[in-house]
């Protein structure tokens, strides 16, 4: 079973129902701290997740190849030495708290054509695992194709289950697209790909944005 953010008839029936007869009237639109039943928590993690991670690379076929490499696998490292003519990852001068030692991903499709914020995830190839080493050279890394990757992953292994939930009934009770991202620490196997999109023209338009 697939949960797809974007579309609410693939949400469980239960989260369906608890949005639906309920008002919520004393919780605003953008303060949206609704309890949720613990037990929705056990539900999900029956599902796998449909989610997104945006990336340039100048070929395309590493990913459906390799699937999504985590920055510490030495395959990653040599792909991305290549493909930007020799920034090395190797020379790591700091990471962002948190960030850059994962897999980044963001659960709607929706949202990422129609929020600036995710234009600096197409700037470049290596995103935040290049931006912060030391021989960091941007005019190495403008090339190549911008795309979205379609991916599964499993609903056990998302933390923030009290937040999606939340974010879920939002958007069944007030038709609201609301942004919500996570990581995983592991590679995402090829057989976990559904779809490399093309989003040349997604980065584009995001960049022409006010």
């Amino acid at each position: 079973m697939k949960i797809d953010f974007d579309n609410i008839n693939t949400y469980p029936i239960e989260i369906m129902r608890y949005a639906l007869e309920n008002e919520f009237e004393d919780y605003n639109k953008t303060d949206f701290d609704v309890p949720v039943p613990e037990f929705f928590y056990n539900i999900l993690d029956k599902y796998d997740f449909i989610v997104y991670h945006c990336t340039r690379t100048v070929n395309i076929n590493s990913f459906k190849r390799n699937g999504i490499l985590i920055p510490e696998d030495k395959k990653l490292k040599k792909i991305l030495f290549e493909e930007t003519n020799g920034c090395d990852i190797n020379d790591v001068g700091e990471f962002r708290l948190g960030r850059g030692l994962d897999i980044q991903f963001v659960f709607s499709y929706e949202e990422i054509c129609n929020d600036k914020q995710y234009e600096n995830f197409f700037d470049h190839i290596g995103g935040e695992i290049i931006e912060f080493t030391n021989k960091y050279n941007r005019k190495k890394l403008e090339k190549g194709n911008c795309y979205i990757i379609k991916f599964l992953i499993k609903g056990s292994e998302i933390l923030y289950k009290r937040w999606l939930v939340q974010k879920m009934i939002r958007r069944v009770k007030f038709g609201i697209i609301l942004d919500f991202s996570g990581s995983v620490t592991h590679y995402i196997a090829p057989e976990k790909i559904l779809d490399c999109i093309e989003a040349d023209n997604i980065y584009k338009k995001l960049k022409e944005m006010n």
